[in-house]
């Protein structure tokens, strides 16, 4: 019961997200794409970025925010956060 659940969903979410990845025409934008690792549309992958991108500012900002009164600890923590989401940005556009 189980199995048939979980395929139902996935059936659902795969349904879903060819819908997201179509463009005006109705042609499927995922699936255009031949590569075995990922399907995503180009959308997806910009708001993917924008995303990470957005969170590595983030923590920029705050490491800047924390630098008076911050231990060097916690300046370096949020320093290699932001250069993490920094690296996940790029890799998502284009990997």
């Amino acid at each position: 019961m189980i199995s048939r659940l979980r395929e139902k969903l996935l059936g659902h979410f795969n349904e879903q997200h060819e819908l997201d990845c179509s463009d005006a025409s109705g042609a499927n934008l995922a699936s255009s794409r031949s590569t075995e690792v990922d399907d995503d549309c180009l959308g997806c992958r910009v708001v993917g970025s924008i995303t990470f991108g957005g969170a590595s500012g983030y923590m920029l900002v705050q490491r800047f925010r924390i630098s008076a009164r911050g231990t060097p600890a916690h300046k370096a923590l949020l320093s290699v956060l932001s250069g993490a989401f920094a690296t996940a940005a790029v890799a998502r556009i284009f990997l």
